[in-house]
């Protein structure tokens, strides 16, 4: 799945679409992007008002504060298991390069370290493998014939050109 990073609309969708998979297909595995391994929600879950709960999360993910995946996750109690597809070492130096590629149209400054933004991109296009293998490697580690990932635009080409290089199915 395609993310939007917390716009509400989106997240609404994303949260839906887990839903309906889950129901129709029976998919239990959400793999995200930001996380690494898996992701606890019982804080949330374990409230003893799940109405309250989940009207608690809702405004949450329409502040920006869970996603769709979590939202999902904490309105609807064992339903899906959330986990993390990121190498966190990866991700954290990703995220030290990400002030310097960060402007609008991702452009060097004067302030810009040299090949700033090679660093950024050559970091985002490692992680779209990263998201990939450790995907694959939680189906196989939890014998699943499919999950639901979840990237942001930037990294669904990226995703799905290393999907088809490994000859996985996708939709």
């Amino acid at each position: 799945i395609q993310d939007l990073h917390t716009h509400a609309q989106t997240q609404r969708q994303i949260s839906d679409l887990i839903g309906h998979v889950h129901q129709q297909v029976g998919i239990r595995l959400v793999m995200l992007e930001g996380a690494e391994g898996p992701c606890d929600t019982a804080s949330y879950t374990g409230l003893p008002d799940p109405a309250s709960t989940e009207q608690v999360a809702r405004a949450f993910r329409h502040q920006g504060l869970l996603t769709g995946a979590e939202y999902y996750a904490v309105s609807h109690p064992g339903r899906v298991t959330l986990w993390g597809a990121e190498d966190d070492a990866v991700y954290r130096e990703h995220l030290a390069a990400y002030p310097y590629g960060s402007g609008v149209l991702l452009t060097a400054t004067p302030r810009s370290p040299p090949h700033a933004l090679e660093r950024f991109y050559a970091l985002s296009h490692r992680r779209d493998g990263i998201l990939v293998r450790n995907t694959l490697q939680q189906l196989a580690a939890q014998r699943l014939p499919a999950a639901i990932l979840i990237v942001g635009g930037f990294h669904a080409p990226g995703v799905a050109r290393h999907l088809r290089d490994r000859r996985v199915a996708y939709v």
